[in-house]
């Protein structure tokens, strides 16, 4: 579950994304 928080904010920090 933490995986998945830190993936989705990951990919909102993420420029490319």
């Amino acid at each position: 579950m933490e995986t998945s928080s830190i993936s989705a904010m990951d990919s909102s920090r993420s420029p490319i994304s």
